[in-house]
């Protein structure tokens, strides 16, 4: 499908920029205006109208791939009515009985007309203030706006980790500490990671880190999928919630799309619906992200 699609849009740029010599001649347009500007009729192919919408929704389609293209009015038109002769030749020497083209149109079809109703029940939908207000408020109530400014020391072991928290215990400095034995990146730094929340530690890290109050270290190694820490909480801070003026959009948006997906639930449980066993589709391979081993990942 994509295939097919890529086709026809390679047609139109060609056929948009001017690769094509043919035109839409004066002499072929239709005379009567009053009756094309009530019906958005444009122009006929044999019988067949290429109206508005037709133009608007190639004007979209171009879009798609390009917004910063420009195409003349003119250019549209020729365009649909080359695919408008294309199309009727096609369908005379039967090409949309094929089976491959008619499984493409029967998928395509499909598509565009629950696209389209979908569209619509979303517009239907109806989500007041009210909800959108309890859903933020369920957010904030959720959300921990702690942040912490912390720093780190990294090894290999937990015997190391409560050695070098014995040397704190007794009065070490912490940087320095961290600039000799530390096996991460910020050790340069003197282990400093700087501001994070919750969500942005590894999980043991973040267990730990809730415990301290400024100033403070784990007295116990703090084991990640990295290896051993100690950490440190140089600084503690409330953030600002965001407003609910700001978010009232997206969350309405939200909203709506949970509404939409339990209308389909909905449908699903009235449906006899049946799955047949069907090849299992290979296992991709995971992206591996970047991480400095300092419990955030990049």
């Amino acid at each position: 499908m994509k295939k097919t699609v890529g086709i026809i849009l390679a047609s139109a740029l060609l056929s948009l920029y001017g690769c094509s010599t043919n035109s839409v001649k004066p002499q072929t347009m239709e005379t009567n205006s009053a009756m094309s500007k009530a019906t958005g009729l444009i122009a006929k192919v044999n019988g067949e109208p290429i109206t508005e919408a037709a133009i608007k929704n190639l004007e979209i389609e171009t879009a798609m791939y390009n917004r910063r293209l420009q195409v003349p009015r003119d250019k549209l038109i020729e365009e649909l009515v080359d695919r408008e002769l294309l199309y009727q030749e096609a369908i005379e020497q039967g090409f949309d009985k094929k089976p491959a083209v008619a499984d493409q149109i029967k998928v395509a079809s499909r598509s565009i007309v629950s696209k389209s109703y979908m569209r619509t029940l979303v517009n239907k939908l109806n989500v007041t203030r009210a909800e959108v207000k309890a859903e933020y408020q369920r957010r904030i109530d959720s959300t921990n706006f702690t942040e912490f400014r912390i720093s780190h020391i990294l090894v290999d072991n937990e015997k190391e980790a409560q050695q070098i928290i014995k040397q704190l215990t007794q009065g070490e400095d912490f940087q320095e500490l961290a600039k000799k034995r530390s096996k991460d990146v910020t050790s340069k730094v003197g282990g400093v990671l700087g501001w994070r929340g919750a969500k942005q530690m590894e999980p043991e890290m973040a267990t730990a880190v809730n415990q301290l109050k400024a100033g403070d270290f784990t007295k116990t190694p703090v084991k990640t999928r990295y290896g051993w820490h100690i950490v440190l909480v140089d600084e503690v801070r409330q953030l600002d919630p965001p407003s609910f003026d700001k978010q009232e959009h997206s969350l309405t948006s939200v909203l709506k799309r949970q509404k939409l997906k339990q209308y389909i639930e909905n449908l699903k449980a009235k449906s006899n619906i049946k799955f047949f066993k069907q090849a299992t589709a290979p296992v991709q391979p995971k992206k591996v992200m970047a991480t400095d081993h300092s419990g955030h990942q990049h």
